[in-house]
């Protein structure tokens, strides 16, 4: 599996402040197309990954919205990094390692 993947300026400004210890808070927005869910999807893949039976989230203004999204973004980086150690189901996905990350309703 490859674990890196190519990213914008932007994106690429945002992981390093993830990974900066002296940094402990971080906001990360913009534009449709900006990059924050392809970003977002990678981060939790690598940890997933790299923790095994641990739970995550993701949550957009519905489900439905998160599904849609989501599922195209995860779908694309996975891809890219060669992972398919993984399942869909109807509000997460579930990794071979028992990690998972559920889609969560943000609307409220």
């Amino acid at each position: 599996m490859e674990s890196v993947i190519n990213l914008l300026p932007k994106q690429s400004l945002a992981w390093d402040a993830w990974e900066s210890p002296n940094i402990t808070e971080l906001g990360y927005g913009g534009a449709a197309g900006g990059g924050k869910s392809i970003l977002g999807c990678y981060w939790l893949i690598l940890n997933s990954i790299a923790y095994p039976d641990t739970r995550w989230f993701i949550g957009r203004d519905s489900l439905k919205d998160t599904r849609d999204s989501v599922l195209i973004s995860f779908g694309k980086v996975a891809k890219m990094i060669g992972f398919n150690e993984y399942s869909f189901s109807d509000n997460e996905i579930k990794f071979n390692n028992g990690s998972i990350i559920s889609f969560l309703d943000l609307s409220f």
